[in-house]
């Protein structure tokens, strides 16, 4: 399996450009596999429909993660708890 994660705004800056994971069954796995800090705020988005930690990953997914601005926030440090 793998899944292609794309981030944008300030979250490149953690995430490299073409970033490939071959072994995460969720969106929260996923993140928690990146290490990012735990008090970066996103949005989630698989194959452009919005997620949440619990939605499951297939081969070929596409992962967005986009940086919030405020409200409504998920922190990734709470992936680190899945």
């Amino acid at each position: 399996m793998s899944v292609l994660i794309e981030a944008t705004g300030s979250l490149r800056q953690y995430i490299p450009e073409n970033t490939r994971l071959e072994a995460a069954p969720t969106v929260g796995q996923a993140i928690a596999q990146l290490q990012l800090p735990p008090d970066v705020a996103l949005m989630m988005l698989v194959n452009r429909k919005a997620a949440d930690w619990t939605t499951e990953l297939h081969d070929g997914d596409v992962l967005r993660l986009m940086p919030t601005i405020g409200g409504g926030a998920r922190h990734a440090g709470r992936a680190a708890n899945l």
